[in-house]
């Protein structure tokens, strides 16, 4: 069994390298959810490693060189833009592995 953090840096890769067979959200929102724009805004706020990421006040990430941490609100504005409606109120940010 794969540690956590693997789980979590597959699937996080997983969903970011997804999105460009994303579906925009339709609806009232849907020019707050465009892939394009959630792209632009999230690389103008990522934190690229190594960087110490604090976390709701309670621990901190030691990101480290090649990773990036993209936080909130552009995780969310990025999450929904790649068709998740439903998510998790407690997200603190995305984590993007290195690129191979």
């Amino acid at each position: 069994m794969q540690p956590l953090w693997k789980f979590v840096l597959t699937f996080t890769s997983t969903l970011l390298f997804s999105a460009a067979q994303a579906q925009p959200v339709s609806g009232p929102n849907a020019a707050a959810a465009d892939p394009k724009l959630a792209f632009e805004d999230a690389r103008k706020f990522a934190k690229p490693g190594p960087v110490d990421v604090p976390l709701a006040s309670q621990a901190v990430l030691k990101l480290p060189t090649g990773y990036v941490f993209i936080a909130q609100p552009q995780a969310t504005a990025l999450l929904r833009a790649m068709g998740n409606p439903g998510l998790d109120p407690r997200l603190l940010g995305l984590i993007q592995p290195p690129q191979a």
